[in-house]
């Protein structure tokens, strides 16, 4: 959040029109340094230690554990997305900024769901430094953006109703939980998939997985066992497949994995879903299919230079950071399109 004090000397002491007079190469520097401070991103994670689970998260991405019960396998959300819409999000924010209560958070047009001054959904996240930065700071920031051509394809503009920053923060709500036999896996995901599948989904998806790999459907011929039928080499990739086909099969997969750049953010956000089988009958069946026990898979919708297949028709999509640290990467095919995924064999 202290891009502009490092990009340009004496940044809280100069005006406006002083950051506008400074030499282009500087002002140039300047811009490239501080624009990636104006994207965001939400976080989930989860770290185990024994039986102890924790999950700590900023955002609208989730984690949801699969529990064996009585009555068959159950949801369970660890995390609350952080939005307006959660009440206790929303009465912090009202509470942090008082006589805001109408502006706070609102909808576009009386419609929509709400937003953080009518702009970001999410309510904690890194980056999205406008809704952050001191008030002072934004015209200076503005016209710095303002002066440098060619422009940024990233336009400042301050919301009206931004009267006393901060509105979002990055710090995270930490859970904890005591794992059982019964906690058979947990899903971390990213807000588009929810946009298509219901935590509920979330895990039937996964089941749905492991009991195609245990009757040896995968990569094998179609019509023998369950339908949809499972193709994929990890539950990761499965649950994307799900998310983006939502009911419709693998040409509306394929569709939505085609659509070009300047329209593809209408119709999906990026996707990432990473899932660990945690213990259980679900280890043992994950073990006895020979599928990862911990596997990733990620699909972007806004990069156009991040892990772009070549050859794949148009399709962009990203590994889970996961590889930076030795998990090999596998090509899927998904309907006529590919998605570049993140394995592991073996989890802890």
């Amino acid at each position: 959040m202290n891009l502009p004090l490092i990009a340009i000397p004496n940044f809280e002491k100069l005006t406006p029109e002083e950051i506008v007079r400074l030499p282009d190469e500087v002002r140039r520097r300047a811009r490239d340094a501080i624009v990636p401070a104006l994207t965001g991103t939400c976080a989930v994670l989860s770290y185990i230690d024994g039986d102890d689970l924790y999950v700590a998260h900023a955002g609208d991405s989730r984690a949801i554990l699969g529990v064996q019960t009585p009555t068959g396998l159950q949801a369970l959300e660890l995390t609350r997305d952080h939005q307006p819409s959660n009440p206790d999000e929303l009465a912090r924010l009202k509470q942090e900024h008082p006589g805001e209560e109408n502006t706070v958070a609102y909808r576009r047009g009386n419609a929509g769901p709400l937003r953080v001054i009518g702009g970001m959904m999410p309510t904690r996240a890194f980056g999205d430094a406008k809704f952050k930065w001191p008030l002072e700071w934004h015209a200076k920031v503005d016209a710095l953006l303002a002066s440098v051509h060619p422009p940024h394809k990233h336009v400042f503009t301050t919301s009206k109703h931004c009267f006393t920053p901060p509105y979002m923060t990055a710090r995270p709500d930490i859970v904890h939980r005591h794992l059982t036999e019964e906690d058979s896996f947990i899903v971390l995901a990213s807000d588009g998939i929810f946009d298509y599948l219901s935590n509920d989904d979330v895990v039937g998806a996964v089941d749905q997985y492991l009991q195609a790999a245990l009757t040896s459907s995968i990569l094998s011929s179609p019509s023998t066992v369950l339908l949809p039928v499972v193709r994929d080499t990890n539950a990761a990739t499965h649950v994307v497949r799900t998310a983006l086909s939502h009911g419709k099969g693998d040409k509306e997969a394929a569709r939505m994995l085609s659509l070009s750049s300047d329209e593809r953010r209408n119709w999906r956000d990026d996707m990432t879903v990473v899932v660990i089988f945690l213990r259980g009958s679900a280890v043992t069946q994950a073990s006895s299919a020979g599928i990862p026990a911990v596997s990733s898979a990620t699909v972007a919708s806004t990069s156009k230079e991040m892990g772009k297949v070549e050859g794949a028709g148009g399709l962009e999509a990203v590994v889970d950071v996961n590889v930076d640290f030795g998990i090999p990467r596998v090509v899927e095919h998904l309907g006529n399109e590919k998605v570049v995924v993140g394995e592991h064999l073996q989890g802890r």
